[in-house]
């Protein structure tokens, strides 16, 4: 390296010192390029968005997904006009879809929609303890919470199953429609007695026993209580019972 160039770089060493320490705003020697960024238009300008964005992006699109999917299955999910707790010792899981469209024919479009829906959940409870026990817990288990729940104010059971639910205790859950019946030999304590009646023929229910019978849950006991609508519930539950008991179909 000659002397001439080694001149030009200290002299270039000594006038970037002055442009760091403020003595100079510019310099002859020096000349700083600014290089500005280039400015992204159109396609590109969306494409850089998303390279720097795709985790937030990603994550908002898995938020909007499952928010959309509850959102959808909430809104298309049908609510049933009235709720029927159907639980007996025999199995009649068969039968179900049957009762539920011969009970419809009784019931009124409660939700306004245009069409009555009834849904039925059923519970077989085989009390004798000849099935599976794992089985048997499980039914046992839903049916006591069902209970507890109250949704369902009417109720399809039979004598095997009733007596399970009053317990030692002889506590009835279900309403004392006699007065309201009383030239009605089937109408009970315990509720109407399906066997042979208008209903379980609407619903081809040849299999049906004797022991079989429609009742209404109680308002007044504390599980059914418990339970936010529990006295439009019942309404609805003892004018669908009227109507079954009368045969007064819609």
């Amino acid at each position: 390296m000659d002397r001439n160039e080694q001149d030009r770089i200290r002299q270039e060493k000594i006038e970037l010192i002055k442009l760091k320490q403020g003595l100079i705003e510019e310099s002859d020697l020096i000349k700083e390029e600014k290089q500005e960024r280039e400015k992204l238009k159109g396609f590109k300008r969306v494409k850089n968005y998303f390279y720097h964005n795709k985790p937030f992006i990603f994550l908002g699109v898995f938020f909007v997904v499952v928010f959309g999917y509850m959102l959808f299955d909430m809104l298309s999910t049908e609510k049933p006009d009235l709720k029927v707790l159907f639980a007996t010792s025999e199995n009649y899981n068969m039968k179900v879809p049957l009762i539920e469209e011969a009970i419809e024919h009784y019931v009124e479009d409660y939700n306004g929609n245009g069409k009555v829906h009834v849904d039925i959940l059923y519970i077989q409870l085989d009390l004798e303890g000849g099935g599976n026990p794992d089985y048997f817990a499980a039914n046992q288990t839903k049916l006591i919470g069902e209970l507890a729940v109250g949704k369902s104010m009417l109720l399809i059971l039979d004598d095997t199953v009733a007596e399970y639910i009053r317990g030692e205790d002889n506590y009835s859950i279900m309403a004392d429609l006699t007065d309201m019946f009383s030239d009605n030999d089937l109408v009970t304590k315990e509720g109407f007695y399906l066997k042979d009646s208008k209903l379980a023929e609407r619903a081809k229910w040849e299999s049906i026993t004797d022991e079989v019978f429609l009742a209404v849950r109680r308002g007044d006991e504390a599980l059914a209580a418990t339970e936010k609508g529990m006295e439009e519930n019942y309404k609805k539950a003892l004018e669908t019972f009227k109507k079954i008991v009368n045969d007064e179909i819609n």
